[in-house]
Protein backbone atom coordinates (compact mmCIF):
# COMPACT_ATOMS: atom_id res chain seq x y z
CA UNK A 1 0.00 0.00 0.00
CA UNK A 2 1.32 3.24 -0.78
CA UNK A 3 1.12 6.50 1.36
CA UNK A 4 1.04 10.48 -0.21
CA UNK A 5 1.01 12.29 3.39
CA UNK A 6 0.70 16.36 4.04
CA UNK A 7 2.77 16.90 7.10
CA UNK A 8 3.25 20.29 9.05
CA UNK A 9 6.05 20.83 11.35
CA UNK A 10 6.44 22.91 14.28
CA UNK A 11 9.55 22.79 16.32
CA UNK A 12 9.21 22.21 20.05
CA UNK A 13 12.50 22.74 21.40
CA UNK A 14 15.73 23.33 20.87
CA UNK A 15 18.73 22.18 23.49
CA UNK A 16 22.04 23.41 23.20
CA UNK A 17 25.24 22.45 24.86
CA UNK A 18 28.45 24.19 25.28
CA UNK A 19 28.47 27.60 23.29
CA UNK A 20 32.18 28.14 21.32
CA UNK A 21 31.42 31.08 18.83
CA UNK A 22 29.59 33.76 20.84
CA UNK A 23 29.40 35.82 17.56
CA UNK A 24 27.69 33.29 15.35
CA UNK A 25 25.94 31.23 18.03
CA UNK A 26 27.71 28.14 17.40
CA UNK A 27 27.77 25.56 20.04
CA UNK A 28 29.80 22.18 20.46
CA UNK A 29 26.36 20.19 20.19
CA UNK A 30 22.58 21.08 19.66
CA UNK A 31 19.66 19.00 19.59
CA UNK A 32 16.11 19.87 18.06
CA UNK A 33 12.66 18.17 18.70
CA UNK A 34 9.95 19.09 16.46
CA UNK A 35 6.42 17.73 16.45
CA UNK A 36 4.86 16.22 13.30
CA UNK A 37 1.19 15.70 12.45
CA UNK A 38 -0.54 15.37 9.20
CA UNK A 39 -3.10 13.36 7.07
CA UNK A 40 -3.24 11.73 3.70
CA UNK A 41 -4.16 9.17 1.22
CA UNK A 42 -3.36 5.60 1.05
CA UNK A 43 -3.61 3.57 -2.77
CA UNK A 44 -3.87 0.37 -2.92
CA UNK A 45 -2.58 -1.24 -6.62
CA UNK A 46 -1.76 -4.47 -5.73
CA UNK A 47 -3.80 -7.50 -7.42
CA UNK A 48 -4.31 -10.20 -4.61
CA UNK A 49 -3.43 -12.57 -7.31
CA UNK A 50 -2.43 -14.87 -4.30
CA UNK A 51 -5.79 -14.44 -2.62
CA UNK A 52 -8.38 -17.67 -1.84
CA UNK A 53 -5.28 -19.54 -1.40
CA UNK A 54 -4.53 -22.62 1.52
CA UNK A 55 -2.18 -21.44 3.86
CA UNK A 56 -1.27 -23.98 7.05
CA UNK A 57 1.43 -24.08 9.28
CA UNK A 58 2.31 -25.61 12.64
CA UNK A 59 4.84 -27.54 14.93
CA UNK A 60 4.86 -31.07 15.88
CA UNK A 61 1.89 -31.89 17.21
CA UNK A 62 -0.40 -28.73 15.96
CA UNK A 63 -2.13 -27.70 12.83
CA UNK A 64 -3.03 -24.46 12.06
CA UNK A 65 -4.84 -24.47 8.78
CA UNK A 66 -6.78 -21.30 7.34
CA UNK A 67 -8.19 -20.05 3.87
CA UNK A 68 -8.55 -16.33 2.79
CA UNK A 69 -10.59 -14.56 1.08
CA UNK A 70 -11.37 -10.41 -0.09
CA UNK A 71 -14.81 -9.49 0.66
CA UNK A 72 -13.87 -5.60 0.29
CA UNK A 73 -10.94 -3.78 -1.17
CA UNK A 74 -10.36 -0.38 -1.62
CA UNK A 75 -8.09 1.19 -3.51
CA UNK A 76 -8.21 4.74 -2.11
CA UNK A 77 -8.44 5.48 1.73
CA UNK A 78 -7.40 8.22 4.17
CA UNK A 79 -5.05 8.01 7.51
CA UNK A 80 -3.77 10.68 10.04
CA UNK A 81 -0.73 10.62 11.12
CA UNK A 82 1.84 12.07 13.67
CA UNK A 83 5.13 11.89 15.17
CA UNK A 84 8.62 13.49 16.15
CA UNK A 85 12.05 14.00 14.73
CA UNK A 86 14.94 14.97 16.92
CA UNK A 87 17.85 16.84 15.15
CA UNK A 88 21.57 16.06 16.25
CA UNK A 89 23.85 18.47 15.10
CA UNK A 90 27.66 19.51 16.13
CA UNK A 91 29.95 22.44 15.47
CA UNK A 92 26.14 23.85 13.81
CA UNK A 93 25.95 21.22 11.48
CA UNK A 94 23.06 18.70 11.19
CA UNK A 95 24.82 15.15 11.34
CA UNK A 96 21.69 12.86 12.14
CA UNK A 97 18.34 12.64 12.60
CA UNK A 98 15.63 10.23 13.91
CA UNK A 99 11.75 10.15 13.09
CA UNK A 100 9.32 8.32 14.92
CA UNK A 101 5.48 8.05 13.06
CA UNK A 102 2.76 6.44 14.06
CA UNK A 103 0.15 6.28 11.32
CA UNK A 104 -3.55 5.39 11.82
CA UNK A 105 -5.86 4.35 8.79
CA UNK A 106 -9.46 5.69 8.72
CA UNK A 107 -10.72 3.93 6.19
CA UNK A 108 -10.98 -0.60 5.75
CA UNK A 109 -8.91 -0.82 2.70
CA UNK A 110 -9.43 -4.58 2.70
CA UNK A 111 -11.60 -6.98 4.74
CA UNK A 112 -10.56 -10.45 5.15
CA UNK A 113 -12.78 -12.77 6.45
CA UNK A 114 -10.59 -16.45 8.21
CA UNK A 115 -11.68 -19.93 8.79
CA UNK A 116 -9.66 -21.75 10.84
CA UNK A 117 -8.99 -24.83 12.33
CA UNK A 118 -6.86 -25.77 15.31
CA UNK A 119 -6.35 -28.93 15.77
CA UNK A 120 -10.12 -30.33 16.51
CA UNK A 121 -11.32 -26.36 17.31
CA UNK A 122 -12.75 -24.29 14.43
CA UNK A 123 -12.93 -20.37 14.38
CA UNK A 124 -13.54 -17.38 12.27
CA UNK A 125 -12.46 -13.92 12.39
CA UNK A 126 -12.40 -10.90 10.09
CA UNK A 127 -9.47 -9.08 9.31
CA UNK A 128 -9.51 -5.41 8.52
CA UNK A 129 -6.47 -3.52 7.12
CA UNK A 130 -6.53 0.12 7.21
CA UNK A 131 -2.62 0.94 6.34
CA UNK A 132 -1.75 1.54 10.33
CA UNK A 133 1.18 0.91 11.71
CA UNK A 134 4.75 2.39 13.69
CA UNK A 135 7.31 3.53 11.22
CA UNK A 136 11.16 4.75 11.79
CA UNK A 137 13.44 6.57 10.10
CA UNK A 138 17.32 6.90 11.02
CA UNK A 139 19.20 9.60 8.38
CA UNK A 140 22.60 11.26 7.86
CA UNK A 141 22.74 14.07 5.81
CA UNK A 142 25.04 13.76 3.17
CA UNK A 143 26.15 17.85 1.80
CA UNK A 144 26.74 17.02 -2.03
CA UNK A 145 27.36 20.87 -2.67
CA UNK A 146 27.44 23.74 -0.78
CA UNK A 147 27.22 27.57 -2.79
CA UNK A 148 28.99 30.46 -1.21
CA UNK A 149 26.75 33.87 -0.76
CA UNK A 150 27.67 36.26 -3.82
CA UNK A 151 29.21 39.54 -2.30
CA UNK A 152 26.64 42.55 -2.73
CA UNK A 153 27.18 44.51 -5.74
CA UNK A 154 27.25 48.42 -5.60
CA UNK A 155 26.11 50.41 -8.56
Amino acid sequence: MHQFPVLVSKRIGQYNIQEIDTLNHTYLVSFRLDAVLGSGLNWNNRTCEDCGSLSGGGLAYDVIEFEEKIITKRRFGTFVTAGATARFYRLGKERLNLSLYYTQGLTDMLLVPVEYRYNSQRGSTTLRIRGSGFSATLGVPIRLKTFKKSAARSG
